[in-house]
């Protein structure tokens, strides 16, 4: 692997190499392609666990399209065994940064720690919850706060509110400085109550809902769109555009457009 004379990595070592778990490979949930991308984002990594190539590199390396690279890659990120960090410099995005994850934590809507990926990674050091509550260092003021949130609908151990704080969080990794509710779930109500109407009904003028699943999977795909994280900074855009935003996710993740046909001609008769 090392060449005597040089010092220098040598044959097929020559450009780098990684290290892969049996367990990535061994798991028969994950497709190859999703395999294929880890072991591609592995051979980055060295002796660490994070690498940033960019998304055009490794298309073209593993001869496959952006769409087949966006949904082999959700598998990875679906099981914790990927997180993704995204960076700007100098007010532009940058290749985004990759960490290969030694003790993977399933994505869920119940518990949240301070990643960057699915629910249970969502977050930052500074703007995280802990079992569906504020980390505060004042007790005076997070007692205050619960004896509201005990007032409101939707507190912070309902569904609704659990997906309103996930798409924020979202929306403040992309936009820092993107004006949102704070965290109390009296201040997250209208975001909470356009997440149960999303969930109860659909969409704008709709009454077919959409499963809390669904509306999650919603959320990662237009905040990891070059458009869309731009345009959705709410929850009540995200219901007004549930219908647009899962046409596109599921053309990019390989679907026909015709196995939306139904569901798009359903809401285009309601408006």
């Amino acid at each position: 692997m090392v060449d005597k004379n040089s010092g220098k990595l040598a044959g097929i070592f020559d450009k780098g190499y990684g290290t892969i778990a049996k367990k990535i490979m061994q798991d028969k949930d994950l497709d190859i392609e999703a395999k294929g991308i880890y072991a591609y984002l592995a051979s980055y990594t060295g002796t660490g666990k994070t690498a940033f190539p960019s998304i055009s590199l490794m298309c073209d390396h593993l001869q496959i399209s952006e769409n087949r690279f966006y949904k082999y890659r959700k598998q990875l990120l679906d099981k914790g065994y990927i997180t993704i960090d995204k960076h700007k410099e100098e007010g532009k995005w940058q290749n985004n940064i990759y960490t290969l994850e030694p003790y993977p934590q399933i994505e869920g809507i119940e518990n949240k720690g301070t990643q960057n990926e699915g629910m249970e990674n969502e977050g930052t050091n500074n703007n995280s919850t802990n079992n569906n509550s504020i980390n505060n260092n004042n007790s005076n003021t997070s007692s205050q706060n619960k004896d509201s949130d005990d007032k409101v609908k939707f507190d912070k151990n309902s569904k609704p509110y659990q997906l309103a704080m996930y798409l924020k969080k979202k929306i403040k990794s992309n936009i820092p400085n993107q004006p949102v509710p704070k965290d109390s779930a009296k201040a997250m109500q209208s975001w909470s109550l356009a997440m149960d109407r999303l969930h109860r009904l659909g969409t704008v003028g709709g009454d077919s809902g959409y499963s809390w699943d669904e509306i999650k999977e919603i959320i990662d795909w237009c905040q990891e769109d070059d458009f869309w994280y731009k345009n959705i900074l709410s929850a009540t855009k995200l219901r007004k555009q549930a219908v647009k935003l899962e046409t596109r996710m599921k053309e990019d993740q390989g679907y026909s457009p015709k196995q939306m046909e139904e569901k798009i001609d359903y809401y285009a008769d309601l408006n």
